[in-house]
């Protein structure tokens, strides 16, 4: 099931809505470089056709600041560092602009000592693992990184949310204007974005999604936001949400998901924990022997298997064909409009892109 909404979409111009958005974070308190890299990354999941983590989270942050969970002005803090290894405490600023720094700390120290590692403690909702993964794999680096989260999963033979999905990315440098090979997964059957945006939309889900509230198989997207998404491929997507609750909260000596659910705002995942992980390939192979060695590989697995789509394939061949126009659904268009961002006016057609106004 794909996850960009297939009706009720609206086209806008990016630089457009880029400069609101921006504007908007900064009357929220956030500095000028810290908005823009928010404003980015969730655009960046729009133009790659995945509205349930693009800019229809504004107003998750928006809630978030209002609250008080999210500080717009904190700054990542150096806690601390041993050589390759770096310890940051975010204090609950912007999530993506914190996980960006902390991915650019472990890319910068894979380039002194070949591999290099960061940890956040006290991080918000990073949006997409996809971004950072792919960012580090366009500097010369494979990358893993990854976050704890709210309860939104079973466990075993519970009926309820008792840990987190816990996603997770993975990313491979590739040849000049190729995509990165790029992997973004929770360990649920499906993300929590993408039964929202089923919601939306209308649609049923498959029926091993998720659960009602009384544990029950379900194809009802909203009953399954009340109650919870199941695992993939059963106790091994357990076991992975477990293990990766090591990589990232217990390394980070911070709160489990199941310490962050009392008080915790869905959608902001406030005071969770994130590692970053890079390994530069030069340092180990040159790059143009391994992008090579990755695209023979590529070209491989595409004739014995046409229909196989490698990782992060669909996301940038729509990111390429969007280009510069975003893609939002109306109701996120009127979610906006809540928070004081007007596009009503700025919508283009998605024939001819020509614009209908501009104010």
């Amino acid at each position: 099931m794909p996850d960009v909404a297939t009706t009720d979409n609206r086209y806008f111009d990016y630089d457009l809505v880029f400069s609101k958005v921006t504007i908007a974070l900064q009357n929220w308190g956030a500095g000028l470089a810290d908005a823009e890299q928010e404003t980015e990354l969730m655009l960046e999941a729009d133009l790659q056709e995945v509205p349930s983590h693009g800019i229809k989270m504004l107003s998750l942050i928006a809630q978030g600041i209002h609250s008080g969970v999210i500080n717009p002005k904190a700054k990542p803090e150096l806690k601390h560092n041993q050589a390759a290894c770096s310890v940051i405490d975010c204090h609950n600023g912007l999530g993506r602009a914190s996980s960006l720094y902390a991915m650019n700390i472990a890319i910068k120290n894979a380039k002194k000592f070949g591999i290099g590692l960061c940890v956040a403690q006290n991080t918000t909702h990073w949006g997409r693992a996809h971004a950072y993964a792919a960012r580090a794999a366009k500097q010369g680096c494979m990358a893993i990184c990854a976050t704890n989260a709210l309860p939104s999963m079973t466990l075993g033979n519970s009926h309820s949310a008792i840990i987190g999905n816990n996603p997770i990315g993975f990313a491979a440098p590739a040849q000049h204007n190729e995509c990165p090979i790029t992997l973004d997964m929770a360990m649920s059957q499906s993300s929590v974005g993408k039964v929202a945006t089923a919601k939306r939309e209308g649609q049923k889900v498959p029926d091993n999604w998720g659960v009602d509230e009384q544990g029950n198989p379900t194809t009802d997207p909203e009953k399954i936001l009340n109650g919870a998404v199941l695992p993939m491929a059963g106790y091994k997507g357990e076991s992975l949400a477990v293990m990766l609750e090591y990589l990232t909260a217990i390394l980070a000596n911070g709160k489990t998901g199941v310490e962050l659910n009392p008080t915790g705002q869905k959608g902001v995942d406030a005071n969770s924990s994130k590692t970053f992980i890079a390994i530069h390939v030069p340092a180990i192979t040159p790059l143009n022997n391994f992008t090579l060695a990755g695209h023979h590989f590529n070209q491989q697995l595409n004739a014995q298997a046409p229909s196989f789509r490698l990782p992060g394939s669909r996301g940038w061949q729509a990111q390429q064909r969007n280009k510069h126009k975003i893609p939002i659904h109306s109701d996120t268009v009127l979610a906006l409009q809540k928070l004081g961002i007007s596009l009503t006016s700025e919508c283009v057609t998605n024939e001819g892109m020509q614009a209908v106004a501009h104010t």
